[in-house]
């Protein structure tokens, strides 16, 4: 931002801009100079006054003291430039450092399932083998047991050709026979069950690997893989607040409200949804009082006043006098926390869920259950703070062109 000096013809003329007389004298409490016509106003009664001299000789004094400050503090800006290129630098060793580091979590995450998935693979194709000798070896008892029931076919007609002999020995072997018979008889009934497949261990290896993966889904995706860059709408920000020219700061300016006038003030992203997931994080830091969440179409176009979260369209997040609260359709619920750097929002559009974190802690704080139906816009608001300047800032989460890839593909989705 720069800034320039008053140039000679900005200076104001030496009348009274409300009664165009004369500029007079000079009003101690109020710092400015005075016609006739103010003097004898209720405005500046029982006020100190002095000669425009006096005065001017005062603020001479008084802006030569600022200067020199100002002199002072220019000198040091040397060593402040010197800080911020050592921060920058450090900031780039560290993002540089959170890379490498994350890289290899995920390279460790990768060897972890690639062993797991190499020694279930080995399992199966250990079972598959062990199987296969089973079989194997059944295939033989078959054999072996067919040519047992041929033998005792024969054996049997033999029977017919000796029961002229000797009967005794007749009836031992006919005994013999009728074991084996049994024997072989036992092992035909059993051969079905023996022949069907067994995949209780295969599916027990089925079933711990389905576990796996479902306590990943359950910590996976998490919301920051639909990180988006959002930017604020100016045309819909209430007064008292300013955007930056690149739409990601909204300012709260404080103009002395007149009575009656909002506590809050309002701004929508330029941003909305009507399916999919979607993920921004706001910087809260800069404000006491906020309130971050979403509105449905309708809420701003139907002249709604209400502060967000007190209808049915809106479902939000506050914090407002220490106190962190979810709210929606004017019902209020209080939460644990009160020191917030960065929220993070999360919109399922389609499953019908709005989640809000504590980002710097990694620590959900609430989730609102809603079916949508209509179009869904991020909203924003600062509460009134006497004396301060209040902001909240949409945070840069996705590299630009990868951003800007984002939205040709969504832009592609709608197409089709």
């Amino acid at each position: 931002m720069s800034y320039q000096l008053p140039s000679p013809g900005s200076v104001a003329p030496c009348v009274c801009s409300l009664h165009g007389s004369a500029l007079i004298i000079f009003c101690e409490r109020c710092r400015e100079l005075l016609c006739e016509d103010c003097l004898s106003s209720d405005a500046h009664r029982n006020h100190g006054f002095v000669r425009s001299r006096d005065a001017c000789k005062e603020q001479i004094d008084e802006v030569t003291k600022q200067a020199q400050k100002l002199t002072i503090k220019y000198a040091k800006t040397g060593d402040v430039i010197a800080r911020v290129s050592k921060t920058k630098k450090d900031h780039e060793e560290k993002f540089d450092k959170a890379t490498t580091t994350v890289n290899k979590l995920y390279e460790e995450l990768r060897k972890l399932i690639k062993k797991n998935q190499e020694q279930a693979l080995l399992l199966i194709q250990g079972l598959k083998e062990s199987r296969g000798k089973e079989l194997d070896r059944l295939a033989q008892e078959v054999d072996k047991t067919n040519q047992r029931a041929t033998d005792i076919g024969k054996a049997v007609a033999q029977l017919r050709h000796n029961l002229e002999g000797n009967s005794v020995s007749t009836l031992l072997e006919i005994k013999a026979l009728q074991s084996s018979i049994e024997a072989v008889d036992d092992f035909y009934r059993m051969l079905e069950e023996k022949t069907d497949a067994d995949t209780t261990r295969l599916s027990a290896l089925v079933n711990s690997v389905e576990k796996i993966l479902q306590e990943n889904q359950k910590l996976l995706p998490r919301p920051w893989e639909f990180a988006e860059n959002l930017t604020f709408d100016e045309k819909t920000a209430d007064n008292n607040l300013s955007t930056s020219s690149d739409k990601t700061q909204v300012r709260y300016f404080n103009k002395l409200p007149s009575k009656g006038a909002e506590s809050f003030a309002n701004i929508l992203a330029a941003q909305c949804f009507t399916n999919g997931r979607h993920y921004w994080e706001v910087e809260v830091k800069g404000a006491e009082s906020w309130t971050v969440g979403v509105v449905e179409e309708g809420w701003q176009q139907k002249g709604n006043r209400h502060a967000l979260g007190e209808d049915c369209l809106s479902w939000a997040l506050q914090l407002d006098d220490g106190r962190l609260l979810a709210l929606h359709n004017d019902d209020a619920i209080n939460l644990k926390g009160s020191e917030f750097e960065r929220l993070g929002i999360f919109l399922d559009y389609d499953k019908g869920q709005l989640q809000f974190y504590n980002v710097v802690i990694g620590q959900p704080l609430h989730i609102f259950y809603k079916k949508f139906k209509n179009s869904i816009q991020p909203a924003f608001s600062i509460g009134h703070e006497n004396g301060t300047i209040s902001q909240l800032v949409l945070c840069h989460l996705v590299p630009q062109h990868q951003h800007l890839q984002t939205n040709l593909n969504n832009d592609s989705e709608t197409l089709v």
